[in-house]
């Protein structure tokens, strides 16, 4: 039965070798940490939706966007939180949670499950001795008004966050083109200030907008982009979307959500534009390909 699926789906797109596995395999594995997220929400009463590529694939190709290297699934804030507390005794053994509350070395400010005995290795993190196995990234939503969308709240937020990645030790030069922005890196990684306060910070701010908002969800992913700024009805009603083989939550009013995002999403970028994210260098296994998957 599994072997059937997999060959089912490999066939869908090229499975050409560019990160040590093919990026089809790598879909397949993030295929199977979403079908355990989603089996814990459904079985805890928490809503969760597809966002990003991940809807942008789902939508467009009823599966992965041939050239995406990842998954990445929202949650409004109490269904996060939900989602944090019972996660770590529900998950299956094959896979983990991680935060940066449960891991220190961590930078960023939403949560990742991870596949044991693999490794998703990025430019940015590696050598840091952070738990690197490939995973699914799951985005709280935050709630804000308009007058805080509009002011130096998101920008602080910004901010807030690239000082945290910073003193987490992440390389973002490695990833920075431009000079300008190499020297501002570089400058904020010495500002004396402890993680521990930048995280003080940044929980202030968001709930800040948390107490005031009544309009809107800003999608926390650490650079709190205007275009990732929609509406609460967007995400406010879900309806079950085809994924690859599965069905999945997703914004009712996901045309708009895409609009907001992305513009005209139903057409495709240029072949210069399809690259893969996260400045992977490599993607590993400890294990056969076909151990991965629940029997």
């Amino acid at each position: 039965m599994l072997k059937h699926m997999q060959n089912t789906l490999i066939k869908r797109i090229d499975d050409g070798d560019i990160m040590g596995i093919s990026i089809r395999k790598l879909q397949l594995l993030e295929l199977e940490i979403a079908k355990e997220i989603k089996r814990i929400c459904e079985e805890n009463q928490i809503d969760y939706f597809l966002i990003d590529g991940t809807l942008l694939g789902a939508i467009r190709h009823k599966g992965f966007i041939p050239w995406d290297d990842d998954m990445d699934i929202g949650m409004t804030t109490e269904n996060y939180n939900r989602f944090l507390e019972v996660a770590p005794n529900q998950l299956d053994e094959r896979f983990f949670l991680q935060t940066s509350s449960i891991d220190k070395n961590i930078g960023y400010v939403f949560a990742k499950v991870r596949m044991k005995h693999t490794h998703f290795i990025e430019k940015v993190t590696d050598g840091l001795g952070i738990q690197d196995g490939i995973f699914v990234d799951i985005l709280p939503y935050d709630k804000a008004d308009s007058s805080m969308i509009r002011s130096s709240h998101m920008r602080k937020l910004q901010l807030l966050c690239k000082i945290k990645m910073l003193k987490a030790g992440y390389r973002l030069n490695n990833i920075t083109k431009k000079p300008l922005n190499r020297l501002v890196n570089d400058i904020l990684a010495w500002i004396p200030v402890s993680k521990e306060k930048i995280d003080s910070k940044i929980e202030s701010e968001i709930q800040k907008g948390i107490i005031s908002g009544n309009e809107y969800y800003i999608e926390r992913d650490g650079m709190f982009k205007g275009t990732y700024v929609f509406r609460r009805e967007y995400v406010d009603e879900l309806i079950d979307v085809k994924f690859e083989d599965t069905l999945f939550k997703a914004p009712k009013n996901y045309d708009d959500f895409l609009k907001s995002a992305y513009g005209n999403y139903l057409e495709y970028p240029s072949d210069e534009e399809r690259s893969v994210g996260h400045s992977v260098k490599g993607v590993e296994l400890e294990r056969p390909f076909e151990s991965y998957f629940s029997q």
